[in-house]
C-alpha cells in the first residue's frame, strides 16, 4: 500500500498522503533549519514529532511514512507478546496479532501518513511493561504516549487498576476483623490491664 501510494501521488490528482504528513514534514524542515516546528500554521502536535521526522529532510521525504509502518509492525508483535504472557498459546497469540497487521484500515492509516502508530506502539509497549511488572519502564513509555497524544491518558485508571490487583487480591484473603467481644474474656483482660496500670501509678 505504501508504493501504491507513491504511485497515486506521482500520477493521480487527489493524493493519497494525508494533508497531515506534509505538515508533519513541513515542521521537520522548519526544526532542521533551526527555527520552531510551530512557524508551520497548522501543526497542533507534540515538537517532538517534528524532530523524529526530521529525515525527511536530510534522507527522504517517505521516511515517516516506513518509521509509521514499522511502529505497526512493532505494535503486532506485541500484541503477540501480551497474549502469550496472559497464557494464550502460540496459534492464538498470532491470530490476534494479524487482527491488527491484517487489518486494511490500519495499513491504510499508516501509509497515508499518520503518526498514529507512532502513539500505539507506546501504549502497547507501556503496556507490556506493566505486565511484566517492569513499572518505571512502562511509565516512562505512556508518559510517552500521552506526551505524543493526550488520549491515551484514559487508560490511566485502568492501569493503576490492574497494577494494583496483587494487594487487592492480598486484602481479599485475609480474614475479616473480627468483632469485639464483650464477654467475661475481654473485662477480665481489660480489668487486668487496668490494674497493671494503677500498680504502675
Amino acid at each position: 500500500m505504501l508504493l501504491y501510494g507513491l504511485w497515486q501521488d506521482a500520477n493521480m490528482t487527489v493524493k493519497y498522503t494525508d494533508i497531515d504528513y506534509n505538515v508533519f514534514s513541513d515542521a521537520a524542515r522548519f526544526v532542521w533549519e533551526g527555527g520552531s516546528p510551530y512557524q508551520r500554521s497548522t501543526y497542533r502536535y507534540t515538537p517532538l514529532l517534528a524532530w523524529i521526522l526530521t529525515p525527511n529532510v536530510w534522507l527522504h521525504p517517505t521516511f515517516g511514512k516506513w518509521l509509521f509502518v514499522a511502529c505497526d509492525c512493532v505494535v503486532g508483535a506485541l500484541v503477540a507478546r501480551i497474549a502469550q504472557a496472559r497464557g494464550l498459546d502460540d496459534q492464538k497469540a498470532a491470530a490476534y496479532s494479524a487482527l491488527w497487521l491484517l487489518n486494511p484500515q490500519v495499513a491504510n492509516i499508516s501509509t497515508r501518513g499518520s503518526a498514529e502508530s507512532v502513539v500505539c506502539a507506546a501504549v502497547m509497549a507501556a503496556f507490556y511493561a506493566f505486565q511484566k511488572r517492569q513499572i518505571a519502564l512502562g511509565s516512562v513509555l505512556f508518559g510517552l504516549a500521552v506526551h505524543l497524544k493526550i488520549y491515551p491518558i484514559i487508560y490511566a485508571l485502568p492501569l493503576l487498576v490492574v497494577l494494583d490487583r496483587p494487594a487487592l487480591g492480598a486484602r481479599s484473603v485475609t480474614s475479616p476483623a473480627q468483632p469485639k467481644s464483650y464477654g467475661s474474656g475481654s473485662s477480665s483482660s481489660s480489668s487486668s490491664s487496668i490494674g497493671g496500670r494503677l500498680k504502675g501509678l
